[in-house]
């Protein structure tokens, strides 16, 4: 594993010494540590909150801490007051925005990055996530120019390196979209992300032995990741390693039973197998915990129909054609 660096290093080791008293005795002590190296990275000094007094800092770092706990719409009124106090706080806005992100508001997260980048221009997070809203907007030629913005102002910027990525294999620039995750990458092996995107436009030339490559390491580092494991179930289905696949699907379904595709899935690999009464009995699992999904509908009338249970197949097109609308 690689060495870490830098000025945290000796206060992280100490906190993890075995001995408790070779430990900091108590959190002031950590504190007067600590707040040399902040104001080192910060460039001035730092000014301790006064107790009992609400900062703009206060409620950034509240809102913070809530959006952690996915609580978005408590974290934008704590990132409101944190406005309210100081307007110019740069921070807010980016967290602000991400919330809304959250809650699927894009355009009004934009508008927040918008807000943070006229106070500072050069903020590379700004620009990555104004460019992460722009592609769910499916303004993706405008989500590139952002990351490329943020990427000019910070090269290691691995979120950017990875979310151009899947911009470009949306436009299907699968190549281009390649060597993104490969720029990320060689900045850190472990990102999932990147891994995930490199696969996926490995997958989509073909080379799916490449791809499951890709989607062991992201397996690696997160084991419990059912998107991994359903995504290499299927790129070793395309290699004909059948067996295999839907082992994958079936442990994506072990570590999130709550898995809509990890069913789904599994239900279409027994149904290429011509296994359909097993696959219906996966495609109902999926539909218990989504039954707004309009292709496992689809998928499970299909193998009603080749099961001669037409009656009950046109049922379930009936239901996927209404969702569809």
């Amino acid at each position: 594993a690689p060495r870490m660096k830098g000025p945290l290093v000796l206060v992280i080791d100490r906190c993890l010494r075995p001995n408790p008293a070779d430990r900091f005795g108590s959190f002031r002590e950590l504190r007067k540590v600590l707040e040399p190296i902040f104001e080192e990275i910060i460039g001035h000094k730092f000014e301790k909150p006064q107790i009992g007094k609400q900062t703009a800092d206060f409620w950034h770092h509240k809102g913070v801490s809530l959006s952690a706990l996915k609580r978005h719409m408590e974290a934008l009124g704590c990132y409101d007051r944190a406005l309210q106090i100081d307007p110019r706080y740069a921070f807010a806005w980016i967290g602000k925005g991400v919330a809304l992100d959250e809650l699927g508001q894009d355009e009004e997260a934009v508008r927040c990055y918008d807000q943070a980048l006229a106070i500072n221009p050069e903020d590379a997070t700004a620009w990555s996530n104004k460019g992460a809203a722009l592609k769910s907007l499916g303004k993706h030629q405008e989500a590139i120019n952002c990351y490329d913005r943020a990427l000019v102002i910070d090269p290691r910027n691995i979120h950017a390196w990875s979310n151009k990525a899947s911009v470009l294999r949306t436009l299907k620039l699968y190549e281009e979209a390649i060597n993104c995750c490969e720029k990320a990458l060689a900045i850190d092996p472990r990102c999932v992300n990147a891994l995930i995107i490199k696969g996926n436009a490995l997958s989509n030339l073909g080379r799916h032995k490449e791809a499951v490559g890709c989607y062991n390491k992201a397996a690696e580092v997160n084991p419990r990741d059912a998107k991994t494991w359903n995504l290499k179930g299927m790129a070793l289905f395309a290699l004909g390693q059948h067996k295999e696949g839907i082992d994958c699907h079936s442990k994506a379904i072990e570590v999130d039973p709550q898995s809509v595709d990890g069913w789904a899935l599994k239900g279409a690999a027994l149904d290429e197998l011509r296994r359909y009464e097993e696959a219906i009995g996966y495609y109902n699992k999926s539909l218990e915990i989504d039954p707004r999904n309009a292709n496992v509908w689809n998928n499970k009338g299909n193998a009603l129909s080749k099961l001669g249970r037409s009656v009950e197949a046109i049922e379930c097109y009936d239901k996927a054609l209404k969702l569809g609308q």
